[in-house]
């Protein structure tokens, strides 16, 4: 982490704000699984690990 914070702080100081900006929204950005949806013969989407 230490390591990202030179970078942005590097980028900041060589005018790069917007290679830091990036940075910092890669950081916070939240990450969410994606969800496997198939569906079944009778068209009904599964989405349980087991169903599917």
């Amino acid at each position: 982490m230490s390591g990202l914070r030179n970078n942005i702080d590097k980028e900041m100081i060589t005018g790069s704000s917007k290679k830091a900006y990036i940075t910092v929204k890669n950081l916070t950005k939240t990450s969410q699984p994606k969800a496997i949806v198939i569906a079944d013969p009778d068209a009904n989407l599964l989405t349980e690990g087991a169903a599917v």
